[in-house]
């Protein structure tokens, strides 16, 4: 698993996830915290998912992927990666990081910044929606076409803005009203050799199309996610 940590006003840095934990402090808006590098890349800290002590609820986590495969993960999808023993975790979450810990972490710091990233199975459309948040409480700020093109940048998600390119046989139709352009939800599947991207969260393959207020249709997608 992978996460963008907000540092507030379009600051940012990514780290891999060690450990995601259930959060049971009382009065939290977060129901998970993680396990993850600060800042600076030197040691690990426990990071909540939302933003603790305001009455809002702003994201501080933002997982852009989503693939726990070498991590142990129980029923409450919580636990830790697979080459760190219960006992050196136990140890992080005291607070005790020790050299033998970090010389296995470090080899996962990251300091690349958020490039494009192309929508090409199923894995990438369940990323897509977690880190968008299914775009929800979003709406399309920006829309252009630049030859085989078409440039979306959706504005009002939680925690980000979404820039997306759809390139190759591009369709779509956009009929949301001045005052109806906040997306409740969205759906994304592939058809044949194309891919959908629609506002109606029951959409499935084969439906039509036509009566979805809103959708955008291309043989490729990538996106950018762009943290504020």
């Amino acid at each position: 698993m992978k996460v963008i940590v907000r540092l507030g006003n379009g600051k940012y840095y990514l780290s891999k996830v060690f450990g995601i934990f259930k959060n049971n402090f009382m009065g939290s808006k977060a129901k998970y915290y993680y396990i993850i590098f600060d800042e600076n890349m030197k040691t690990l800290i426990p990071k909540f998912e939302y933003k603790q002590n305001t009455d809002y609820i702003i994201p501080e986590i933002l997982i852009y992927d989503n693939d726990t495969s070498d991590m142990k993960i129980n029923e409450n999808h919580c636990g830790q990666v697979n080459f760190l023993s219960d006992d050196e975790m136990k140890n992080i979450l005291d607070g005790k990081v020790n050299d033998t810990i970090l010389e296995k972490c470090m080899k996962y710091v990251d300091n690349n910044k958020i490039d494009y990233i192309e929508i090409k199975n199923d894995k990438d459309i369940q990323n897509f929606m977690l880190v968008s948040g299914y775009l929800h409480d979003g709406y399309i700020k920006k829309i252009f076409k630049n030859k085989n093109q078409l440039f979306i940048t959706f504005d009002g998600l939680w925690g980000c803005k979404i820039e997306m390119v759809f390139e190759g046989n591009i369709q779509y139709q956009n009929q949301r009203e001045e005052n109806d352009l906040w997306w409740c939800s969205s759906s994304m599947v592939f058809d044949a050799n194309e891919i959908i991207l629609t506002d109606d969260e029951e959409y499935q393959k084969g439906d039509d199309l036509q009566q979805v207020q809103t959708w955008f249709k291309a043989e490729k997608v990538k996106y950018k996610v762009i943290p504020n």
